[in-house]
Order: structure tokens, then sequence, then C-alpha cells
């Protein structure tokens, strides 16, 4: 009887054993196969605040839209220091989500010195190399660019910019036909090539990065340069445009010239034959909105969006612009029949233009010269045709701003001024799968933790989670003896 009892005891250990052994190895399996299905479908779910792991509407857009084969190869070796693996790793996640969102898209990671026949083909020199190939056209992009360290506090980390140099140049090699923008100069426009926070670099690396061409022309040949531009951009202009420059840009107009001007307070511009042309009106005022305004005060209007195409990717993300004394847009009085004017920007009910601009600010409002709101501070203007079946038609022909800031190097970084920007140039022509929202830059979020919370962590973790841990274990193996007691 005593060898019968210790054989069933055996037995049954080796039956639970072999249960506990068969239902570990199925649990393994299942999460192998999980994991596998999750990472060949590219499923994951974004928790960060600004959607940091997950590719932006204009990414998305451009690889929905790509019609050809595009190769994708990155060459990193597998081995090196933390710093290179971080890199490896952070562009081979971007790229497979690229190659999940496109049939198109042909990726893969090479290791150069395992695989050195792709490595030839491709005449990679560089470790850290990015090939973009389609067709003939081909852009390398080097691990170096990679991240952005000139913008950084001490306090922060580097930001990772590789989303925006991929699309852009998945943008490079799929385009043949490079859109030329022009920047006119000689009126005291925003210079292009100053650095300084009033100046437009940052602009036009931006134009650079985005596969456009740049081109500043000046007042005197403005003639003969203009028909050489895609779209004509006038950045703030101070001086005063002859009567025969503003019939050139009424005349390139009207032979479909695109525009964008950015017109500022306080300036000796006067445009009012191409206005009235339009059907606008760009009354001398700078607006103060006391409701929506940055935190340096009401003359840093935080900009409402209106319903537009342009304007749709930012208002369905929240990211309004913001400006810098601006100045107010209307519709003029007469009617006119070959152009229509849609607002894109407006202030608060509460804001006003304040039209006694030598006097001092007010913090009301006077009601009987001043400039009531809600204000525009920004249209779209499309010119008006008829097919020959006689359909009518539109046609994207302007955008007027009453602020040119917004696009300065102090302030295209806030959120919101860039695709604004950006989506008034795709707007105009008429790409519509570059009407978006660019890569936003992931935020630097220390945890700053006070001295009592600290204390709480060190305890809590050195010796409550231990205790706790013990005396969880010790009341289980009592309660097992006393079973089998």
């Amino acid at each position: 009887m005593a060898l019968n009892a210790q054989q069933l005891a055996r037995r049954r250990k080796m039956k639970y054993g072999l249960n506990a052994l068969l239902l570990t190895l199925s649990v393994i399996g299942l999460m192998g196969v999980a994991f596998v299905a999750i990472e060949r479908t590219q499923w994951r779910v974004d928790l960060t605040a600004n959607q940091s792991f997950t590719l932006s509407k204009q990414t998305r857009g451009v690889l929905d839209h790509l019609d050809q084969k595009i190769i994708i190869r990155a060459f990193f070796r597998p081995n090196g220091d933390l710093d290179e693996v971080f890199i490896r790793r952070k562009v081979d996640d971007v790229l497979r989500q690229y190659a999940a969102r496109s049939s198109q898209v042909d990726y893969r990671l090479v290791d150069p010195d395992l695989d050195v026949e792709e490595a030839m083909h491709f005449g990679i020199r560089m470790n850290g190399t990015i090939v973009f190939q389609a067709g003939a056209q081909r852009k390398d992009i080097n691990q170096s660019v990679l991240f952005n360290y000139p913008s950084l506090a001490e306090a922060s980390v580097p930001l990772f910019v590789g989303e925006s140099l991929f699309t852009n140049a998945l943008l490079s090699v799929t385009s043949d036909d490079i859109k030329n923008i022009c920047l006119l100069q000689g009126h005291g426009e925003r210079q292009v090539d100053v650095v300084e926070a009033d100046g437009l670099s940052e602009v036009v690396t931006l134009l650079k990065q985005e596969n456009y061409q740049t081109t500043p022309i000046g007042a005197g040949s403005m003639r003969t340069q203009l028909k050489g531009c895609d779209v004509v951009v006038v950045a703030g202009p101070k001086l005063g445009f002859h009567r025969d420059e503003e019939a050139q840009l009424v005349n390139a107009v009207m032979s479909g010239q695109k525009f964008i001007f950015l017109v500022d307070p306080r300036s000796a511009v006067s445009l009012e034959l191409l206005w009235r042309q339009f059907g606008i009106a760009l009354p001398e005022s700078v607006v103060f909105d006391p409701q929506s305004h940055f935190a340096l005060g009401s003359h840093y209007p935080v900009v409402q969006l209106a319903d537009h195409e342009l304007t749709a990717p930012l208002k369905q993300q929240e990211l309004n612009p913001v400006f810098y004394l601006a100045r107010s847009i209307a519709k003029a009085e007469s009617v006119v029949e070959d152009f229509k004017v849609s607002p894109l920007l407006q202030t608060s009910p509460v804001a006003w233009g304040e039209t006694q601009l030598k006097a001092q600010q007010k913090s009301e409002p006077n009601k009987e010269v001043d400039l009531m709101g809600p204000l525009h501070l920004g249209v779209a203007v499309t010119r008006l045709t008829k097919t020959e079946a006689g359909e009518a038609t539109e046609t994207p022909t302007a955008i007027v701003i009453g602020d040119s800031n917004f696009i300065t190097n102090g302030l295209i970084q806030v959120p919101g001024n860039r695709d604004l920007f950006m989506n008034s140039i795709a707007w105009l022509l008429e790409l519509s799968d570059q009407v978006s929202i660019r890569p936003v830059k992931p935020d630097f979020r220390p945890l700053v933790l006070s001295p009592q919370i600290q204390t709480w962590v060190q305890w809590g973790t050195q010796l409550v989670y231990p205790a706790l841990f013990l005396t969880i274990s010790l009341w289980y193996w009592r309660r097992r003896r006393q079973q089998r007691g």
C-alpha cells in the first residue's frame, strides 16, 4: 500500500509537471505567433502626446500617391557604440513603416560587411548611408544629418529629423519637374540670406528640403524673371512699388502667375490696383486680440482657422499659427467677377484693428475709429474661368496674409506657422498630397521630481517593494504548509 501510494504521488507529480510544461510551451508558442503577426502587420498604438512614433500626414500622403517602385537601402554595421545602435534601430523602425504603408517601397537594412555585393552595387563608401532610388534618380542621406544639434538647449537631447529628410528624399527622386519659388527683393522685403530672427534663411532651407528651387529676384529684373517662377513670394515689403511695377504684377496675375503676398502694417506699400483686381482691401491697422494671443501679449494673435482645404490639416490637428503685429484684410465694396476671395485666417470676435498707429497701445478699442472683430488676417484668391462646355472652374491664384513675421527665423518653428506657409505653396501649385502636416519634432520632456518624491521612490524601490514581495511569498508558503498538514 505504501508503495502504491508513493507511485501514485510520483505519477501525480509527473502529471502536474507535464501539464505545466505543456502550458508553458503553449503560452510561449502563442506569444511567438502573436509577435510575428504584429511584426509583419506593423500594428502599433502610439500613446505619445505628439504621435512621435507615427508617420506624419504628409508622409502618409506621399506614400499613398507613389506610382513607381522606390528602392530604399539603409547600410549600417550591426556593431558599434550605443549611439550607432540607437540610430540604426531608429532608422530601421521608421523605414519599416514606410514599407508597410506602401507596396511601392522596397526597403532593406543591409550590413555592408556581410552583403559586400549590395554595398558595391550602390557604391557605398561610408557606414550609415541611406539610399533612395527611383529609376535613374537617386538621393543619399548620411546618418550625420539625422539629428538636429544646433538648436539644442543645454538640458535637451538631439532631435530626430530623419522622417522629414526621408520624405523629402522621396519627393526628390519621384519628381521630374522641380518647381521654382521666387522671393522678390528690392522693396525692403525680408532678406533670404539673413540668419538672424527677422531673416528668411530657415524658410529657404525648408523649401529646398521639400525639393523646391529658390530664386531671389530683384526689382530691376522682375519683368524678365517672373516668367520663370512657379510661385512668387512677396514677404514684408516696406517700400512702395512704382506704377509700372504694379502694372507688371497685375499683368503677371492675369497671365496665370501665382503669388503669396505677406504685407505688414506700418509700411509704405500701396498695391491698390492689384487689391482692387482681387476685390480686397488692406486698411492700415495693427491687430490686437485679447482673447486669443501668445503669452507675450495681444499683439501676438493666435490665428483662428477658417474652413478651407488649405487650412483643413492644421485645423484637424489644432495647429493655430501665431502672428506678430498683423494687419487685417477686408473685402472691397466693389464686386469683382473674375476672382473669388475665400477667408483663411481670422481673429476672435473681441479683437480689433488699431488704426491710430502712432498712439500708445490701449487696452480697449475705440469703436468709432478702430476696426472691430472678428477680422480676417488671410485670404485665398482663385481666378474664375469657364471651360468650352460652359462649366465654371476655379484656379488658385494668390494668398494674401497681413503678416510676414510668422515665416521669419524667429517664428517659423511655432506649430502651425511652417505648415501654413508650405501648404500655401502646395495649394497654389495644386499639389493636393502636400497640403498636409509635416513631421513634428519630438518634445524633450524631462521628469523633474521634488526631493520628497525622490525619497518616496527610493524607499519604495529599495524597501517597500522587496518587503511586499517577501510578505506575499511567506504567506503563500505558509498556506501551502497548512494545506499539506
